[in-house]
């Protein structure tokens, strides 16, 4: 694979894809956002900072589009955040009823945060969450938005780049908001931060990049197990393909693992979810001589394996970034890309059994008008329904929230932007 340069930091030529449809970082094109460098469809992602407004009509819904990152549900309402549209054309935070009444609660208009990715941390009243750009400094925010009686918003935070550029999300400890930024800080490879949901005590616990082993662009948000937290970042590490992390909430940084770039996996990206002192998470690519990506699990006590390795054999996932859901016996998830024995498929919603082998691919996305395209944000299990969103796909090709049951079928949308 040939390394490049990119955001001041060597790169696999083959991650560029992965990294910019995960993330929004500069020197990102419309075409290497997407998987396999496929050509972009729609309003292209690299036509964002053209904008025109009055007379012309904007390039993107005020409803929102293209929803990126995972949803939560609040009583009958799921909610979650387009990355464009809006009133503003800056991205939104919407919320979804069951029924499938879409409604935008908040646009966001530069000052206050552009291009709103990962998830949201629901505390009381409001929602927390991150952008990955805009804001005073450009290089992102943190805000809360209230939920009830139109509850107003409130950015918590501007990063300055010094403290953290390009944030991916917060987690709640207690009355605490945890979360990583995927660029800046010291070395310009991505902070650890925490603040409280007031706004005040803003710290920097970590900045990646202090050694040349060390972990480089945090991609997930964290996970709580006790008193620590555990993510992951994008690459770096001994290999430079990826490490494993904890960090106490008093700040006490330790690499658990370094991805060596082979079968065991390549370029960590989702959430990990914690069971039975075990951490599930998924590779973007790697696992086999397919690159295609895995499902695997560490050890509290310092094993990883792989559960399962993308292959291009049968129908299968291709490029898995999305959060991992696990029941008693499965992990459900979902990868960018099909395999071509999949034919046309445009991302897949898949199962894995927790101990390992051969996994099920539950559905196919067409990114037909009646279906979703390229899953990004992982999925959200509410009793025995699955919901999640897709970036592109739906009636007007500007992304979906979908619902299926566990066993794949049927799927409908219960939106199209």
């Amino acid at each position: 694979m040939e390394p490049i340069a990119f955001a001041g930091r060597a790169v696999l030529k083959a991650a560029l894809p992965i990294a910019c449809l995960s993330f929004s970082l500069a020197g990102c094109s419309a075409n290497s956002a997407l998987p396999n460098n496929q050509a972009a469809t729609g309003a292209s992602l690299s036509q964002r900072g053209s904008k025109t407004f009055g007379s012309v009509k904007p390039l993107y819904p005020v409803t929102g589009a293209n929803p990126w990152g995972s949803l939560i549900k609040i009583g009958t309402k799921f909610y979650g955040l387009a990355r464009e549209g809006g009133a503003n054309q800056y991205g939104a935070i919407f919320k979804v009823t069951t029924g499938g009444a879409e409604a935008v609660i908040y646009s966001f208009n530069s000052s206050d945060g552009t291009y709103p990715t990962g998830g949201l941390a629901h505390i009381g009243s409001y929602l927390y969450g991150v952008t990955p750009s805009g804001g005073l400094n450009g290089d992102g925010t943190v805000f809360k938005k209230g939920i009830n009686g139109g509850g107003g918003f409130t950015v918590l935070h501007n990063f300055n780049g010094t403290d953290g550029s390009s944030a991916v999300g917060v987690q709640k400890v207690g009355s605490v908001l945890y979360g990583v930024t995927y660029q800046g800080g010291t070395h310009n490879d991505g902070t650890i931060f925490k603040l409280n949901t007031s706004g005040g005590g803003f710290t920097t616990l970590y900045n990646f990049g202090a050694t040349s082993t060390d972990g480089a662009w945090p991609s997930s948000m964290l996970t709580q197990i006790g008193s620590s937290l555990y993510g992951v970042t994008y690459t770096g590490g001994a290999h430079t393909y990826g490490t494993i992390y904890k960090i106490t909430t008093a700040g006490v940084y330790t690499q658990l693992y370094s991805f060596a770039g082979g079968n065991d996996g390549v370029f960590p990206s989702s959430n990990l979810v914690a069971g039975n002192n075990v951490l599930y998470g998924t590779t973007v690519q790697g696992g086999s001589s397919a690159a295609l990506g895995t499902v695997y699990k560490y050890t509290l006590a310092g094993v990883e394996s792989v559960l399962h390795a993308f292959s291009t054999s049968t129908c299968d996932g291709a490029y898995p970034i999305g959060n991992l859901v696990k029941t008693s016996n499965l992990l459900y998830g979902t990868a960018q890309s099909g395999t071509t024995a999949c034919g046309t498929a445009q991302g897949v919603l898949f199962s894995v059994p927790i101990a390992g082998g051969a996994d099920t691919v539950l559905h196919q996305f067409q990114g037909t008008p009646s279906d979703g395209q390229t899953p990004n944000g992982g999925i959200l299990k509410v009793g025995n329904a699955l919901y999640g969103t897709t970036i592109m796909g739906g009636a007007n090709n500007y992304g979906t929230v979908f619902k299926t049951t566990l066993s794949g079928t049927p799927e409908s949308l219960l939106y199209s932007f």
